[in-house]
């Protein structure tokens, strides 16, 4: 009984911790238009 509940949450914990990352991971992808004054 106890190894079923540390699977439950060890599983429930890889799932918050992979969305956490998934979300701010997001963020870093985003790369807006360069200016062309910037461009020479």
């Amino acid at each position: 009984m106890k190894k079923r509940i540390l699977i439950l949450l060890s599983s429930i914990l890889t799932l918050v911790a992979l969305s956490g990352a998934a979300s701010a991971c997001t963020a870093t992808l985003y790369q807006p238009e360069l200016p062309e004054a910037l461009k020479k």
